[in-house]
C-alpha cells in the first residue's frame, strides 16, 4: 500500500501547508503525543482536510486524537463527507461508525476525554454495497462492519479530521 499522507501534527514546520483546507485550526504546543506540536481544532467549525484522494478500492488511516468532553455529538474523521464514512461520538462520548444515510452502529466503546487515543481504520471498498471497514482504539477492534450502504459519490473522496464545537487534538496522521 503507498502512503498518501503522512503529518507529524505540525511538529516540522508549524504550519499547514501539508493540508489542504483548514478551518479554526492552529498548530498548538499545549498538547501533543510525539514532538512538540499538535493540531488544535477549537472552534464550532474546525476541521482540517488532509489534501490527498482516498484511494476507491480502499486504504488505510492511523492518528492519535485527545478529545475534550463534549455535550453533544461531534466528527472525529470522515471519507467522502456528508455521504460517506465517518467515525463520531455521540453524548456519552460512545464512538460509533456513520455512514451518511443514518444507520449508526455504536461501538459501547467511550472516548476517555482529556486522554490520548490511537485511532486506527481499514477499509476496503468494492462498490456502495459491497465493503468492509475495520476500527482499532488502542488496539483493540472496536467495529467491523461489512457492506455498510454508501452513496455511490463515496469513492475519490477526501479524508477530513474534526468538525466539533469543543477541543480537538490530532497527532501522527498517517493515511
Amino acid at each position: 500500500m503507498t502512503i498518501l499522507f503522512l503529518e507529524s501534527g505540525t511538529d516540522a514546520t508549524q504550519g499547514f501547508e501539508f493540508f489542504g483546507a483548514v478551518f479554526g485550526s492552529s498548530s498548538s504546543s499545549a498538547q501533543s503525543k510525539t514532538g512538540p506540536r499538535s493540531v488544535a481544532l477549537t472552534g464550532s467549525s474546525s476541521s482540517i482536510n488532509a489534501n490527498v484522494v482516498m484511494p476507491s478500492a480502499g486504504g488505510r488511516a492511523s492518528f492519535w486524537t485527545r478529545q475534550s468532553l463534549s455535550a453533544g455529538n461531534r466528527m472525529i474523521f470522515s471519507l467522502g463527507g456528508i455521504s460517506g464514512f465517518g467515525l463520531a461520538t455521540n453524548a456519552s462520548e460512545v464512538l460509533y461508525l456513520a455512514d451518511g444515510l443514518a444507520n449508526n452502529r455504536a461501538t459501547g466503546v467511550a472516548f476517555t476525554p482529556d486522554t490520548w487515543m490511537h485511532i486506527a481504520i481499514a477499509y476496503t471498498y468494492t462498490n456502495s454495497t459491497t465493503n468492509r471497514f475495520i476500527v482499532w482504539m488502542n488496539g483493540v477492534i472496536v467495529i467491523n462492519a461489512t457492506n455498510v450502504t454508501w452513496s455511490s459519490s463515496m469513492p475519490n473522496s477526501a479524508y477530513w479530521f474534526g468538525e466539533s464545537g469543543t477541543t480537538q487534538y490530532f497527532d501522527d496522521l498517517y493515511l
